[in-house]
């Protein structure tokens, strides 16, 4: 037998190298999974934290009861904390935008630029629209690939309680 045909004979290395090329595709669809959870996860807290503060807008109240620390300068504010403290720490305020618009009726509402910025008055439609942009966790680990950021977006529709504190 030559030394070629030995060579090709020798098995030597070779789980080494089929785990080399499997244990790669393994962990990049291990981070594939991690990442779509985490998004998944950021997306969901987007969505609750819309809903829980439009629950508060649509009271008219101008501070929320659970809201520690000092007292918001406006309803805005205020809402704008309450969908911080929903985010559970993973919602940073730099990466999010709220955008309120009130109007008079529904039909209003279908009309663009026919609103005013705001969390309206009573008896008002307002529409709370939340845009979040999460970073994905694929760019720390391979930063070459440079793929930016996920936009999270969610929009609620409300009509405010005809109450006396607006």
């Amino acid at each position: 037998m030559t030394r070629r045909a030995a060579a090709w004979r020798d098995r030597r290395g070779t789980v080494a190298l089929e785990f080399a090329i499997v244990g790669s595709a393994l962990l990049l669809v291990i981070l594939g999974i991690i990442e779509f959870a985490l998004q998944s996860a950021v997306g969901a807290l987007v969505e609750s934290a819309g809903r829980e503060a439009s629950r508060f807008g649509i009271t008219g109240a101008l501070v929320p009861q659970r809201i520690g620390g000092s007292p918001p300068e406006s309803r805005e504010e205020a809402i704008r904390r309450i969908v911080l403290e929903r985010g559970a720490g993973f919602l940073k305020a730099d990466r999010l935008t709220i955008r309120l618009e009130a109007f008079d009726s529904m039909a209003a509402a279908a009309e663009p630029g026919s609103g005013t910025r705001g969390a309206g008055e009573a008896g008002q439609v307002v529409i709370y629209e939340l845009n979040y942009k999460q970073p994905l966790l694929v760019d720390a680990f391979i930063p070459i690939l440079k793929i930016g950021e996920l936009l999270h977006h969610t929009t609620v529709i409300v009509k405010n309680e005809p109450s006396p504190t607006l």
